[in-house]
């Protein structure tokens, strides 16, 4: 059975690559191609992953003792293991890549960093906002700074003039 929700797992990740290079057909061809090639690269990703789950061999069903002399974990556990978390976090995903557009990359991003590591049940509130504030800084240092480019604009700010 994991190896059936893997592959369905896989299968929606490639499905939200491609969904979100599908979203960028209306952006401006100089902001639309870093979001290309990352949805690009989660679709490659998914589709890899898809294609290795039917040619690797059937998972075994117990511990396998490595050279070491430790155990290597259950190989028979699947990559997505719940089915429910799975969908909240694929749910999340789809919404923030349609809410990038609909109200600006960054506050969508504030957003969605949280709510997805609430999802994965990570709790520390320090670690929510360190994540946060982390990636938008790295992203606007990479992308605004270091290569320039224009984002989708902030709704919000806009309400503010």
């Amino acid at each position: 059975m994991p190896l059936i929700t893997d592959r369905f797992g896989h299968l929606a990740v490639m499905l939200l690559g491609l969904a979100a290079m599908v979203l960028t057909i209306g952006f401006v061809p100089e902001s639309a191609i870093f979001p290309r090639i990352v949805a690009g690269i989660i679709a490659a990703m998914g589709g890899l992953h898809l294609l290795g789950s039917f040619l690797r061999p059937p998972p075994a069903d117990e511990l396998i003792e490595d050279a070491s002399g430790g155990y290597q974990l259950d190989s028979s556990a699947g990559l997505f293991d719940s089915p429910a978390r799975f969908a909240i976090i694929f749910v999340i995903s789809v919404a923030y890549c349609i809410s990038i557009a609909a109200i600006g990359y960054y506050t969508a991003t504030l957003i969605f960093i949280p709510l997805s590591l609430l999802a994965l049940g990570y709790r520390s509130p320090v670690g929510l906002v360190a994540a946060t504030l982390g990636f938008i800084a790295v992203t606007w240092l990479v992308i605004g700074v270091l290569f320039s480019r224009v984002l989708p604009p902030e709704r919000i700010l806009q309400l503010f003039g």
